[in-house]
C-alpha cells in the first residue's frame, strides 16, 4: 500500500466520505473510490475491521486454549 493509499484509508476508516477525502488530499473522487474498493472492508471499514479483528482474536484464543472455548462464547 502506498503512502497516498494509506492516507485515504485512514480517513475512510475515520468516517470521512469519498468527496471529503478527495478534497483534503487533492485527489479526484474516483481515485478515492478506487482505493477504498481495493482496500476497504465495506461501507464502514473501521467498524467492520474491528468486528473482523475481534472475531479473529477470539478464534486464535480458542485454538490456543480449547478448554476456554465455552467461556469465550458467553
Amino acid at each position: 500500500m502506498t503512502e497516498r493509499e494509506t492516507k485515504v484509508m485512514d480517513l475512510h476508516d475515520r468516517g470521512f466520505r469519498s468527496g471529503e477525502i478527495a478534497a483534503v488530499l487533492g485527489l479526484k473522487p474516483a481515485q478515492v473510490i478506487r482505493i477504498t474498493k481495493i482496500y476497504g472492508t465495506g461501507d464502514n471499514g473501521f467498524a467492520e475491521g474491528i468486528i473482523a479483528g475481534s472475531r479473529d482474536l477470539r478464534i486464535a484464543i480458542e485454538r490456543a486454549h480449547p478448554d476456554k472455548k465455552r467461556e469465550l462464547r458467553a
